[in-house]
């Protein structure tokens, strides 16, 4: 899997937004570090699920208090937040499989779901929660 680069195209056009999704590409690009070294670097991977699982709460919750703040529309917060709580269940799982020394072979798959998962949120989503902020 190659790396995911930054570009305006990802952009929701809402700074703060915008400014953490930049971390949550980097991170993920982290873990495909992880995979491109040539050895298996479990504990660097651990590390970064570890960042991955802790930045996703801090960013779910920047985005469920916009979501509040602009009044979003119920359906839209609900649907949002779900996907949210689907995503960190997903992360804690995979992070507890890899603190088991369980993932190991999963990982090319599991940064695909990464990849995967926050272009689609990003593009999807987030820019919807945009609509109602800007």
């Amino acid at each position: 899997m190659s790396r995911v680069r930054w570009s305006a195209d990802l952009e929701c056009g809402v700074k703060v937004l915008d400014l953490q999704h930049q971390e949550l590409v980097a991170i993920i690009n982290a873990m495909e570090d992880c995979l491109d070294c040539g050895e298996f670097q479990l504990e660097l991977s651990k590390d970064v699920m570890r960042r991955l699982a802790s930045y996703i709460v801090f960013h779910f919750q920047t985005e469920e208090r916009l979501m509040v703040g602009h009044k979003v529309a119920s359906k839209h917060a609900e649907a949002h937040r779900r996907e949210h709580q689907a995503f960190a269940d997903f992360v804690s799982k995979a992070a507890g499989r890899l603190e088991e020394g369980r993932l190991r072979e999963q990982l090319p798959a599991l940064s695909a779901y990464l990849h995967k998962w926050l272009l689609d949120h990003v593009t999807k989503t987030d820019r919807q929660l945009a609509k109602y902020i800007l």
